[in-house]
This record gives structure tokens, sequence and C-alpha cells, in this order.
């Protein structure tokens, strides 16, 4: 069949064959996609709900203590995963975080603190589509109660949403 000169059949050279098979079937493969009648799906999600002003409150839990000092009024916050622009912090609170344990001698439910570890709120304004689903910047939809890591100034730490309201 493949002759001491590397053709086939004494007439067409194998390489040769070889490459025109590929581009015939890259133009069949490019032909089929074309025109298979599909619609091309969007990156992220369509919008849905109104696009607006919504105060977004963001809450920490077992924050290092040392992170509050690197916050401030106005920095700010950052979907670090997303990239999203959440606005600039309005305002902060820190408290001690602590957890509730069974106290056996006692009988009753008592508070520990957790060392080293503070919580942490703040509150932002971003725009964005806000409906019943949740809230979409960009191309991720935020639902009260997910968390992820945010970049609030210089810092950057595991928040939860905590509530959602339109403004004005």
């Amino acid at each position: 069949m493949i002759d001491k000169n590397g053709k086939l059949f004494g007439k067409i050279n194998v390489i040769d064959l070889l490459i025109i098979l590929i581009v015939i079937a890259a133009l069949a493969l490019l032909g089929i996609r074309m025109l298979d009648g599909r619609e091309v799906e969007p990156v992220g999600p369509a919008p849905s709900g109104t696009l607006q002003t919504v105060r977004v409150t963001f809450f920490g839990t077992e924050i290092p203590d040392y992170l509050p000092a690197g916050v401030s009024v106005g920095d700010a916050v950052v979907n670090y995963n997303t990239g999203d622009d959440f606005g600039r912090v309005q305002d902060f609170s820190v408290a001690e975080a602590y957890t509730n344990t069974y106290d056996q001698q006692r009988g009753e439910v008592v508070r520990l603190p957790i060392a080293n570890r503070c919580w942490l709120t703040f509150t932002t304004e971003v725009t964005g589509y806000y409906s019943e689903e949740g809230l979409q910047v960009g191309d991720t939809v935020f639902v009260v109660g997910a968390g992820n890591y945010y970049n609030v100034g210089a810092t950057r730490a595991y928040y939860y949403i905590k509530s959602m309201e339109p403004v004005g």
C-alpha cells in the first residue's frame, strides 16, 4: 500500500493526505457548529429586577482581632472572588466574639469569649439589579446568608451578607 517513497498506492503522499483530511474535518466541524441552530448562551445571568442602590450589611464571624484596625469608613469593598465593587464602608462596628456552651455545674448556658477573635459588621451601598432573587452585581447574584471573601480597604476576610434593603 505505502511504497518506499511514502506514497499511498504509488500516487498520493501520505503526509499530504493527512493534512487534507484534517482540513476537511475542521471545516465540517465549523459548518456543523454554524448550522446547528442553537443560540449562544450569555456569559452571566440576564439582569432581573430594577437597577437601584441597595444598602448591604455584612457580618464577619471569628475575624482576627487585629483586622478592624485596618478598616475605616470610606474604605472600598470588593468581592475577592468576582472582583465586583460593593461601594464603600458607610459604617462598621466591632464586638467580642464568643461561643455559648452548657455549664453542667451551673446547669445553664454560659458565654465564653473566643480568644483573639471578634465579630465585625459593616454596611455599604451598591448599585445593582435588586429583585426577589437577590442582588445582581456584575454577572453574580448575591443573596442574604451567602458568604464570600471581601477586600475591605487593605484587609481581606470572610463575610456573610446579613441584610439587603433598597435605599430611598
